[in-house]
């Protein structure tokens, strides 16, 4: 009998000291995470006093960088020119180009045109993406697409590119 308790006594302290341990540990992980929390936002503040200093030193230190102006536009209408962009980006994305043809009536500074053409739909896609993204200012207005094929989209655009010009 004498066996058994001194057996339950040593797996009793076995356990005591094991969720001693654990408890250690909680606390360490715990005291931790707060010390490299303070740590970062130490970091922060002495970033931006180091900021501050080095912009005291030199006034004429910009404190954000210009934002690039992302679109150009034309001083004048350019017809050809646009017709001729549009032409490439369609050739660049696999779109055959079934017509194009610039719109009168666009307003002052605006220039429309009609695009109709046809490929797979990822082309078509991607031509719609280049459009409105490309560097000259361009806008997809409206569209429609219809089934050409089992595999190829036919599309129709109403695009408007903008210039500086009044008149055209």
């Amino acid at each position: 009998m004498k066996a058994f308790q001194r057996e339950r006594l040593v797996v009793l302290v076995v356990a005591l000291l094991a969720l001693a341990q654990a408890a250690f540990a909680g606390i360490a992980r715990l005291l931790r995470s707060g010390s490299e929390a303070e740590l970062a936002q130490r970091d922060r503040e002495n970033a931006e006093l180091q900021f501050q200093y080095v912009r005291a030193a030199d006034p004429t230190m910009q404190t954000e960088a210009p934002v690039p102006v992302r679109w150009q536009l034309a001083g004048e209408a350019d017809v050809a020119g646009t017709m001729q962009l549009v032409q490439e980006l369609a050739d660049a994305a696999g779109v055959v180009v079934d017509d194009l043809k610039a719109v009168p009536g666009g307003g002052p500074g605006k220039q429309s045109f009609q695009f109709a053409g046809r490929a797979a739909p990822r082309n078509v896609c991607a031509f719609l993406a280049a459009v409105e993204q490309n560097d000259r200012l361009m806008v997809v207005e409206s569209g429609r697409t219809a089934a050409a094929s089992s595999t190829v989209l036919g599309v129709e655009v109403a695009i408007a590119t903008y210039h500086r010009g009044g008149a055209r």
